[in-house]
């Protein structure tokens, strides 16, 4: 948005021929069902659940596995390790991964939209 001097245009719409794997409907999703929730409002894990978080969360004790995007809450490091963090998840033999939402603004409303249509599995 600042490069181009305006808002980018955001909305459901979906290319009939797409320029990139991530303008499809759906995009890489695990096979582990994840669901987001906002911030804050995490539930308290049951079975054998997984947590996908921006930062460390003393809540992430409760969970069978965490996998953390940024120590320090950056989130062009969270882009760079969404993926590899995703599929170490989707590979432990998890019952569901929960997700808490990050700040849907600038690079964090990309990750949104990748996690959205990861937990959407369209």
């Amino acid at each position: 948005e600042e490069a181009l001097g305006r808002p980018l245009a955001v909305g459901p719409a979906v290319l009939e021929r797409p320029l990139a794997p991530g303008q499809l409907a759906s995009h890489y999703a695990p096979i582990t069902p994840l669901r987001l929730y906002a911030k804050g409002s995490l539930p308290r894990p049951e079975g054998r659940a997984g947590l996908l978080s921006l930062q460390a969360k003393a809540i992430g004790t409760h969970y069978s596995m965490t996998e953390v995007l940024s120590a320090d809450g950056d989130l062009r490091e969270a882009a760079a390790n969404l993926f590899a963090a995703l599929h170490r998840l989707d590979a432990a033999d998890l019952d569901g991964i929960n997700v808490e939402a990050l700040p849907d603004e600038g690079l964090g409303r990309a990750i949104m939209d990748r996690l959205r249509k990861a937990a959407a599995k369209v």
